[in-house]
């Protein structure tokens, strides 16, 4: 998937809709969002065969809201985090099937928000949130944990059971998650990218650039500026973290 994913980068260089400055948050910003879209292709219809589209749904949600500021435990490759996140889903979501007890579930879902609350939130290596963003993550990660409390209550009021249960069993999984990197010491393998050639990629335009690729250019700045500007930075949906960049994102240039 890096490879992919390092070939997409090269090939928006070599069409000039990237600067060479912007290629490591550009393939930073495109892991992301592709390890997310095939994590929600490959576990939304698992989830539904178990627990219905609703359940899925509010499952997955549940799990991306609280984990994008909890953070937890990442596999050291993609394709470890898709096998990974297929298994934790079958298993939660066959739990939140099996789970019909309204004390069980409270239970579960308060134990789980304590644990969130106190061992959140975690900051992977390949994450490497400063003092200040570590600070300004826990305010949010209380906000999420809140909101999805609520939301099991008034699932619960709503007579929803089953929709409660995956919104418990979600919060569950995440407490696991989080738990498990407090324990796993192992090492880190940081993707080593391959330096481009910016020989290859930096050439002289003297044709007028075309409408359409500059509007494809400019689409992918202001994306490529949000994953950078975002603050304090969000930890992946997903159970792997690629390497966020260290080198500062230039200011937007026009071209001329």
């Amino acid at each position: 998937m890096e490879q992919v994913v390092k070939h997409m980068t090269h090939w928006l260089l070599k069409k000039h809709l990237i600067v060479p400055e912007q290629s490591e948050w550009c393939h930073y910003m495109l892991m992301q969002s592709t390890m997310s879209i095939l994590s929600l292709c490959l576990l939304l219809p698992v989830s539904a065969a178990i627990v219905g589209v609703w359940g899925s749904v509010f499952y997955i949600a549940t799990f991306r809201i609280l984990r994008q500021r909890t953070g937890g435990y990442h596999a050291r490759t993609p394709h470890g985090c898709l096998l990974v996140s297929f298994v934790l889903q079958v298993l939660f979501s066959l739990l939140a099937a099996a789970t019909k007890d309204l004390y069980v579930l409270t239970t579960v879902i308060l134990l789980s928000e304590v644990a969130i609350f106190l061992l959140g939130p975690a900051n992977h290596p390949e994450l490497h949130l400063s003092a200040k963003e570590l600070k300004a993550v826990k305010p949010r990660m209380y906000v999420r944990q809140a909101t999805m409390f609520l939301a099991y209550v008034v699932a619960l009021l709503a007579h929803q059971g089953m929709v409660a249960s995956c919104i418990a069993m979600a919060t569950f999984a995440v407490a696991v998650l989080l738990a498990v990197a407090h324990v796993d010491d192992g090492e880190i393998h940081r993707f080593k990218k391959e330096h481009v050639n910016q020989k290859e990629v930096i050439q002289t335009m003297n044709e007028k650039e075309s409408m359409m690729h500059k509007a494809t250019r400019k689409a992918l700045d202001v994306m490529i500026r949000r994953t950078y500007d975002g603050w304090p930075p969000f930890s992946p949906c997903g159970v792997y973290q690629p390497h966020r960049p260290e080198k500062p994102l230039p200011k937007p240039q026009e071209k001329k």
